[in-house]
């Protein structure tokens, strides 16, 4: 994977892969998404695994069919991250908290990932028991080595 840092050089990035396991992290963003084809909605939220470079997203799903599952999926969420206003609107009010979390890694073929390719995924919610027992929250993170590569635009050709 890769990204343009200034003109005509892009960096090479060595992801370090999340491992599996329990995970503190914090809610760095949140967002409401609504999908077109399906006509959900979710809840994107955006995790920052401490002491890894990168971010984890994690939906959590409106479903009319299943109301009963969709609210024992926030109420989890909002036990591991210790939120006590449940109010869905107060939204913005959830960046910045620190809960657990248990990765796993899903493997492919799926419809988004190849046979050789995996993504790590939120399994669950760790509760405040399990939460103690991890290391405090850390925002520094294993240093990756980026070699900038160069690439000429069309235009310099």
């Amino acid at each position: 994977m890769g990204y343009w840092s200034k003109p005509n050089v892009f960096k090479v990035h060595n992801f370090i892969e999340i491992p599996i396991g329990q995970h503190r992290v914090k809610i760095t963003d949140v967002s409401v998404e609504r999908f077109t084809k399906t006509k959900k909605r979710c809840y994107e939220i955006s995790l920052k695994v401490s002491g890894y470079p990168g971010i984890l997203w994690h939906h959590i799903w409106f479903s009319p069919d299943d109301v009963e599952r969709t609210n024992a999926e926030f109420l989890a969420f909002f036990k591991a991250f210790q939120i006590e206003n449940h109010s869905l609107r107060s939204y913005k009010k959830w960046i910045g908290k620190t809960g657990g979390i248990y990765v796993l890694h899903q493997h492919g073929p799926t419809k988004y990932l190849k046979a050789d390719e995996y993504e790590a995924v939120v399994h669950c919610y760790l509760d405040v028991k399990e939460l103690e027992k991890l290391p405090p929250w850390s925002d520094t993170t294993i240093e990756v080595e980026e070699e900038p590569v160069v690439v000429y635009d069309l235009i310099d050709l």
